[in-house]
């Protein structure tokens, strides 16, 4: 069973309006009110429901790990170079796309570095090196994310109803579609 107290944010160590809040619950314009989740809050609740409380309802985040970053910095690579890379030769050039995947995992190593009493081999200059790698390795690959309106579905959020409750009028939607 899932449990999770959304009594009183209030309570949290440091002044809610300096946390960033996670707005769960969303007022639709018929009065009904939206519960929207994804998977990794999901994944928070069925792991552990305390840590998900501070999660969730308190917005306290844990310290950032080398392995996690890692993933962050590559996957953000791969969302601009899988969302631009049909426009090499039409609206830039592979040397000018390189530079932004390269910005990009470079940002997200110092937005979210890691920490620096457990030096770890995953540095940023080594993402940018498995990053190129992994390109150059699937150059030929024939792999062409689906479009709508003429955009690759890269990161494109989307929800589903899971369930509808009378009273209130509460509904669960769900989703993340990572290509």
């Amino acid at each position: 069973m899932i449990s999770l107290n959304l009594s009183d944010r209030l309570q949290a160590s440091v002044h809610p309006s300096t946390l960033p809040i996670r707005k769960m619950f969303h007022w639709q314009p018929d009065g009904s009110l939206l519960f929207r989740v994804d998977w990794s809050s999901i994944e928070s609740l069925l792991s552990c429901n305390r840590s998900a409380e501070y999660k969730l309802v308190h917005s306290r985040q844990s310290g950032s790990r080398a392995a996690l970053t890692f993933g962050a910095a590559i996957h953000a690579g791969l969302e601009i170079w899988y969302r631009n890379k049909h426009l090499i030769g039409v609206e830039t050039t592979r040397e000018d796309l390189l530079s932004r995947c390269y910005s990009a995992i470079e940002s997200t190593f110092a937005e979210s570095p890691p920490s620096h009493f457990s030096p770890d081999y995953r540095t940023s200059d080594y993402a940018i090196q498995s990053f190129h790698s992994y390109i150059t390795h699937y150059k030929d690959e024939i792999l062409t994310p689906f479009t709508y309106q003429d955009k690759p579905l890269v990161e494109f959020s989307f929800s589903f109803l899971l369930v509808s409750h009378p009273y209130p009028q509460l509904s669960l939607k769900l989703g993340a579609l990572e290509l």
